[in-house]
């Protein structure tokens, strides 16, 4: 093992660090993406309380799922922001969709636990039709760019 000094450069030397992370540093961090990862935070924990009260392997397979599509739909989401970001009116009104979605989405995967809601078949149409209509206005905003 090497040791370098606390001041050198992790990139390889010279005094320019390379253009992917000058682009990232040049690029400041809005409210949208802390609050959108936030949810998403609040989301993991909801799916640790529906797998805790439950647990089973049926119930830990469903949680496996969810977090597979809940994951795949913060990428799609955080991959248009980090291409398109604008902070426009029609931005804005896409990452508030694209928000309610997740907070909907979420709150109807909290009730399918014992006792919860409106039964799993009610929650599997509001899972649905939330993630159908985030993915509708992505593809909106796709297109619009």
């Amino acid at each position: 093992m090497v040791d370098l000094p606390l001041s050198a450069p992790c990139h390889g030397g010279g005094g320019e660090p390379p253009a992917a992370a000058r682009d990232e540093r040049a690029r400041p961090h809005n409210w949208f993406e802390h609050f959108y990862d936030l949810v998403y935070v609040a989301v993991c924990l909801i799916m640790g309380n529906v797998l805790g009260a439950d647990v089973s392997v049926s119930n830990a397979a469903f949680t496996f799922l969810i977090a597979l599509v809940f994951s795949a739909k913060w990428y799609s989401v955080t991959a248009y922001c980090n291409r398109f970001f604008s902070e426009d009116l029609k931005h804005q009104l896409f990452y508030f969709i694209q928000t309610a979605c997740v907070i909907i989405m979420s709150q109807h995967l909290s009730l399918f636990g014992p006792g919860g809601g409106d039964g799993e078949l009610g929650n599997t149409v509001w899972l649905s039709v939330m993630l159908v209509v985030s993915r509708i206005s992505l593809v909106v905003m796709y297109v619009y760019v």
